[in-house]
């Protein structure tokens, strides 16, 4: 948003969208990515695309980049079914127009992704604990076996 003539982000720096970031339109796009960005925060226990001791600039600067990913991605894939991180990936994706076109459509994809699993199967296979900063740096920057 523009306030007196300057720039300002509303909300949450480590789930903020990639286009609010750029200064690009908002829509219902933008609502899509930060709703996949909470709905996986929660899942694996994480906060958004903050990784443990990365500075607010390198938070916004890998959300930002042509090559924008999830920092938490091989957690995810360790935990969730191919076809449930496939559906997170293109609600995720860095480039609006590569989204699902509003949450419903994400929603709908991810609920018929996930009726092929039970409660109790999922909740086996998604983390039991917050992980601790250090295992989450793990998880974002190397292999997550030992995690």
């Amino acid at each position: 948003t523009f306030r007196n003539g300057q720039r300002h982000f509303m909300g949450s720096p480590p789930y903020i969208t990639p286009e609010q970031i750029r200064g690009e339109a908002v829509g219902p796009w933008t609502d899509e990515f930060a709703l996949a960005v909470t709905l996986m925060s929660i899942g694996l226990r994480t906060d958004g695309f903050a990784v443990p001791g990365e500075t607010l600039p390198q938070v916004m600067c890998r959300a930002t980049s042509g090559s924008a990913r999830f920092p938490y991605w091989r957690l995810a894939e360790k935990y969730l079914p191919d076809n449930v991180c496939e559906t997170f990936e293109r609600a995720l994706h860095p480039t609006s127009d590569q989204r699902f076109p509003d949450c419903l459509a994400f929603g709908l994809a991810l609920r018929e992704h996930l009726r092929t699993l039970d409660t109790e199967t999922l909740n086996r296979r998604l983390p039991r604990r917050r992980l601790n900063d250090d295992e989450l740096i793990l998880a974002a920057y190397r292999n997550t076996d030992t995690i």
